[in-house]
């Protein structure tokens, strides 16, 4: 396996990870239980997976976006998936306000985002050097 490919899939655990702990959470939170929590966290991974594929190497990433206009962009994109999630797996009616929950949700992506790319920062200067 190369390099990039180890670094992706190291990457792609630890947000396997944070997503299925705070679909869990959020399941618990709006009565659903863990099981649907741990599906929903799965399902979410899968779903940026494949959005996120599409988006970095789409027309955003060609065109030059880096950095914080990435993260702009990258915003209702991940507002859309996390409204995907609480719609399939949270239900309706809400026994719950949902627009603190989904915030924490976005912001949790960001998070993960943000851990990952510390946990793996040895690694992706062993690539590059």
């Amino acid at each position: 396996m190369s390099g990039d490919a180890k670094l992706y899939l190291y990457f792609l655990l630890i947000k396997l990870s944070g997503y299925v702990l705070a679909c869990i959470v959020l399941a618990r939170y709006y009565n659903k239980g863990s099981v649907k929590g741990a599906l929903a966290g799965i399902v979410r991974t899968l779903i940026g997976v494949g959005v996120g594929s599409l988006f970095f190497y789409g027309p955003a990433f060609l065109r030059g976006f880096s950095g914080p206009a990435l993260y702009a962009l990258l915003l209702p994109i991940r507002v859309l998936e996390w409204g995907v999630i609480f719609w399939l797996f949270l239900g309706k009616p809400f026994t719950r306000p949902v627009i603190p929950m989904m915030a924490a949700a976005v912001l949790c992506s960001f998070v993960l985002d943000g851990i990952g790319a510390f946990l793996l920062a040895g690694m992706f200067r062993a690539i590059i050097c």
